[in-house]
């Protein structure tokens, strides 16, 4: 009873294989085919015209949900952070913030909560090099401090004199 109702399902599944599309097939686009027994006739397509008509409160949703949503700052994109702390108590991650806050005022911090711990990452670097220099420099005071790679916010571009003036 067994055999028959798997060879009942698998002719059913091969039934249904067989009728589908091939789409992984790449064909001329531009022209129908018609399969009639061996002759393949060719049916000309006329180019369209698509005329959208729209909503104009549309064209506001969109720009109501492209913009920045706090706590957000803007677009992210894949970077680097040095992960300097972690603990399962909130406070003492705030300390070393706080402490971190007043050595490296221009240095972007983030608390983190994955459980059971709260991480402190800080950073916005774009390349690993970059993130490495950040961790060098701050492994003399925080000895466990990782790179780890995820979304980050665009860092800030510093305007050069130069850059200024003409």
């Amino acid at each position: 009873m067994k055999i028959w109702t798997l060879l009942l399902s698998f002719l059913l599944v091969a039934q249904y294989s067989i009728g589908q599309n091939t789409w992984w097939n790449k064909q001329d686009t531009s022209k129908s085919t018609v399969l009639t027994d061996t002759n393949k006739v060719q049916i000309p397509t006329k180019d369209g015209e698509v005329t959208i008509q729209k909503d104009p409160r549309i064209d506001e949703l969109v720009k109501f949900k492209g913009t920045t949503v706090p706590p957000a700052y803007g677009p992210q994109i894949s970077g680097y952070r040095v992960q300097i702390f972690f603990d399962n108590d909130r406070t003492e991650v705030n300390k070393t913030r706080a402490q971190f806050i007043q050595d490296h005022k221009d240095v972007p911090t983030y608390i983190e909560f994955k459980a059971p711990n709260f991480n402190l990452k800080v950073g916005n670097c774009r390349t690993k090099l970059e993130a490495e220099k950040l961790k060098a420099e701050l492994l003399k005071d925080y000895p466990t401090a990782i790179v780890i790679q995820e979304k980050i916010y665009l860092p800030k571009v510093e305007n050069s004199e130069a850059t200024t003036n003409n």
